[in-house]
């Protein structure tokens, strides 16, 4: 005759058996499941970073400078001019100099989000002076002197290129005038410097009308300026 110890196990037992198979059979269905759904799941879109509709770009520097050749232009105050407009011989002297000079150079780039790209409004300007030369008057090159108060920014470019079709542009207004047939604004200034005429001739600003078209083995350029 059984027990009721055995009576009582055996069904205990069983059930313990059953809930371990339970138990293990959705472990491994589980493994195969939520992997399938995790492939299936689309990888996220990464959003392109639009360009900036402003832009400022600065350049600031500061040197002493010690040496003993000054310029010999008689226009500007002895400031170099370009080749083809005065003298612009320098003259060794016995004498040393010894001078500490700044310049800031800003840059504001406008390029609007409602034209995408096919207009882009630049400006450029540049504030330099030397310690200690002047101050309460008007002119570039100086206000660094005691109570400084000069009206010394000078415009170097305010101009606006126009992109009507790939590989065309159009540039109006006070720009860039260099005689190399890459883009100036568009193109490292040591490239300019060791191609073309390596701006032997033009270096400078003007204002005026440039048509321009860049292409894949050849660029052309025409312009009128004032």
């Amino acid at each position: 005759m059984k027990t009721y110890r055995e009576i009582i196990s055996r069904p205990s037992a069983k059930r313990i058996s059953r809930f371990i198979f339970l138990f293990l059979l959705i472990l491994v269905a589980s493994t195969n499941v939520f992997p399938q759904q995790i492939s299936k799941l689309k990888p996220k879109s990464v959003q392109k970073e639009t360009p900036h509709e402003f832009q400022f770009i600065a350049y600031f520097f500061s040197q002493a400078v010690m040496n003993n050749v000054y310029a010999r232009n008689p226009f500007l105050t002895g400031q170099t001019i370009g080749r083809l407009f005065g003298a612009n011989t320098t003259t060794t002297s016995d004498a040393e100099t010894f001078y500490f000079e700044q310049r800031i150079l800003p840059f504001f780039i406008y390029q609007p989000k409602l034209l995408n790209g096919r207009a882009i409004l630049r400006a450029s300007f540049e504030i330099d002076w030397t310690w200690g030369d002047q101050s309460y008057g008007t002119g570039g090159n100086s206000g660094a002197a005691i109570s400084a108060d000069q009206v010394n920014i000078q415009t170097q470019n305010v101009e606006l290129e126009l992109i009507p079709a790939p590989r065309f542009a159009i540039n109006l207004g006070l720009q860039r005038l260099f005689d190399t047939p890459y883009n100036p604004y568009r193109t490292a200034f040591n490239t300019m410097t060791n191609t073309g005429y390596r701006l032997a001739f033009w270096g400078t600003d003007a204002v005026g009308i440039n048509l321009r078209y860049d292409g894949d083995f050849s660029r052309y350029k025409l312009g009128y300026y004032q």
